[in-house]
This record gives structure tokens, sequence and C-alpha cells, in this order.
């Protein structure tokens, strides 16, 4: 949108006509041009969503676990957050069983606000057994050792029992 005004301006000597130009632009909510996307990933193995925000600025990028700022966590520094103009990008380092579940790219501007969720499960068996599979193992077994090398862990020894 352009506006133009003819604004006198009196100055000391002479009086001059002076144009006054203002540029007003149209400002916008956020919204997402590409959204996060579910993932599997083993046990162990970096895990990354990406995603498209556009907005007004001063726009705002922030990631969330099922509803709770990442930022917030205890284990937060497993946790890279990337913001590069429309990209961002939340990497998770060595997925770990309990980070399955809902992440949520929440993007806020002073007009508004969107957000966009995708689903991560962390695979204990190379992509073999899911985590909804795993634990409905756990539950029927009285023992159970599992083993496996993930890249970014030199060894990983998960030892479950039920007491009765």
């Amino acid at each position: 949108l352009l506006s133009l005004m003819s604004t006198p301006v009196r100055p000391n000597p002479p009086p001059k006509e002076t144009l006054l130009l203002v540029l007003t632009g149209s400002r916008q909510a956020p919204y997402f041009i590409q959204k996060p996307t579910s993932i599997k990933v083993t046990l162990g193995e970096d895990a990354m969503f990406k995603c498209k925000v556009q907005g007004s600025p001063p726009l705002s990028v922030n990631w969330e676990k099922d509803g709770r700022h990442l930022r917030n966590r205890s284990d937060a520094n497993r946790f890279q957050i990337e913001s590069a103009g429309e990209s961002n990008a939340l990497t998770i380092q060595c997925t770990q069983l309990g980070d399955s579940g809902t992440y949520t790219c929440r993007a806020e501007n002073p007009i508004g606000s969107a957000s966009a969720s995708a689903l991560i499960c962390c695979h204990v068996f190379g992509g073999r057994s899911s985590c909804q599979t795993i634990f409905s193992l756990l539950s029927n077994a009285e023992e159970a050792k599992f083993s496996r090398q993930p890249p970014s862990v030199s060894m990983m020894l998960l030892h479950w029992s039920l007491e009765r």
C-alpha cells in the first residue's frame, strides 16, 4: 500500500513545497509454508524436525514437547534449535525412549500466532520394533535384556524386570 501526502514545510528562507512519502505494508500473523513431519528414529541416533514460517517481524519461534518448552527441561542441552530466516530446525541429539512424543513448533508476533506439530517414535531395534511394540513386549515379560550399539553411544544395555 502506498500513501502520498503533500505537506507544506515552512523553513525560514523561502517556503517550499515538500512531498512526504509514507510507505505502509500489510502486516501478517505467522503462517507455516512447510510444517514439521512425523519421524521414526533408532534409539541413540539424532533426530531432526524442520519447518518454514513466515509472518511480519518481530517473529518469535519456539519448540515444545508434549506442551512443555524444551528450554525448560533438565536435559535441554541435547536439543539444538536453529533459525535462519524462514527456516527453523530442532535437532534432538542421541535420542532416548523418553524423547518419543509430540513436538510443536510455535511461531508468534504481535499480530497473532501459529503452531504445527509432529510425532517422533524412537525404535529400539533398528526399525524392527516401535516404541509401542517394545512396551507391550516388556509388560508381558518377567525379564528382558536388549543391547545395541547406536552410532553416538559406545554401548547401551536396557535391563528391566517386573517384581511381583
